[in-house]
């Protein structure tokens, strides 16, 4: 971990700042804004769809446990002709057109885009780094830029950057620009195309535009994904060593043929793999777009996931999706009634026993218990759920 990933570490633990409640809204705009069975609307007040923003969210939304959604866009465009006046792509078309923009274009939005486009086609990234360092000198100490072409706030573009800011590593930065603009959604989970800055300057300023939830995501996802690499592998030490127990001591019959999937950090997979019989699969990434098929694995097991996870409901469904009819999911993760005890991250979450209890038994039978761990009595609960057969589960649904 270099210096600057741990300054933004001790700098995320000393905030009271936290992501979820505007990843939520932000989703929730999306859903509102979607056109009956189509794709999402232009904006709030266009209720056209956008066909070329349905088909870049399609990723992002299976990214963040929303499947149906995605596959109903996805639906959408195979049966609607192309060349529609919205199929067309905003930014570069190669790799020389998003350096020229990078060069000589004044839009915040049109630049950032370009930015993301050479990084993502493997161009230097000390050649992109020297220009987002200079475009970021406009940025005050709050994380407000005025867009040079309309002298405005655009919160699109502001996404862009903190996008950018995670990945190539100015973490602290790529802070202060999402909190900025977080600041600046709206109660409905949208945004307007601008704000703040020179009236005169009319870019949908009374217009939620659903690129900017587009974009938004995108940031979420690189904040994500910059924290996961901050925590790659984590040392094995004694307290590892009691959770491993405690997974072993409720760990089903297993087999040379059982298939065991393990949610968490990487430093568990030597310890795990010799303490489960058969074949065990990890992942480390966000739980909710499992590459596996449904009913896959005997045995589900996450340690410390759904702190992290960003929805832990969509979590909690995609682990028992992949788990097999009868198969068990183990849930470990972090006493509620102990967080005052710390310092969380923005993006981080507790839990209380009996609201993971409703959310287990909405898929098979739940039960709990807590115990010890860094000598604070209760700090983790374990949740052991058994998924109900398909057969079952329908019925106790339409019971309900």
């Amino acid at each position: 971990m270099n210096q600057e990933m741990v300054a933004w570490m001790k700098s995320g633990h000393a905030t009271n700042w936290e992501v979820l409640s505007y990843l939520e809204n932000c989703i929730s705009w999306i859903k509102t804004n979607t056109i009956g069975r189509g794709g999402i609307a232009f904006s709030d007040k266009q209720q056209l769809v956008h066909t070329n923003i349905t088909e870049r969210l399609i990723p992002l939304l299976e990214h963040f446990g929303e499947k149906d959604l995605a596959q109903q866009y996805k639906r959408y465009l195979n049966r609607i002709p192309k060349g529609g006046i919205f199929d067309q792509e905003v930014g570069p078309k190669d790799v020389d057109e998003a350096i020229t923009m990078t060069k000589y274009e004044e839009s915040s939005y049109l630049r950032g885009l370009a930015m993301l486009f050479l990084l993502e086609h493997s161009y230097d990234i000390s050649a992109v780094e020297k220009v987002l360092v200079k475009d970021l000198e406009a940025m005050d100490k709050t994380g407000i830029m005025l867009d040079k072409a309309v002298h405005r706030i655009l919160p699109a573009s502001l996404y862009l950057y903190a996008a950018l800011c995670y990945k190539i590593g100015h973490f602290r930065r790529g802070d202060k620009l999402l909190q900025t603009v977080c600041a600046l959604q709206r109660k409905s989970g949208g945004w307007f195309g601008s704000s703040r800055g020179k009236p005169q300057f009319d870019y949908f300023n009374t217009e939620e535009i659903c690129w900017a939830n587009l974009h938004f995501l995108e940031a979420i996802k690189a904040y994500d994904e910059a924290q996961r690499l901050a925590f790659p592998k984590s040392k094995f030490g004694p307290d590892e060593i009691t959770v491993l127990h405690r997974i072993k001591k409720s760990l089903p019959p297993l087999n040379e043929e059982s298939n065991t999937l393990f949610i968490g950090n990487e430093g568990w997979k030597n310890p795990l793999s010799n303490a489960v019989e058969g074949r065990v699969k990890f992942w480390s990434k966000l739980a909710m777009n499992i590459d596996a098929e449904s009913d896959s694995f005997d045995l589900v097991v996450s340690v410390l996931s759904m702190s992290f996870g960003l929805r832990p409901k969509k979590m909690i469904k995609e682990l028992f999706r992949v788990c097999k009819p009868n198969g068990l999911v183990i849930l470990i993760d972090r006493n509620a009634q102990k967080a005052r005890h710390f310092q969380l991250m923005p993006n981080e979450q507790w839990f209380e026993a009996t609201k993971i209890n409703r959310e287990v038994g909405d898929y098979g039978t739940a039960d709990n218990y807590y115990f010890k761990v860094y000598n604070v009595p209760e700090l983790y609960i374990m949740w052991r759920g058994t998924k109900r057969p398909v057969q079952v589960a329908r019925v106790s649904r339409m019971r309900g």
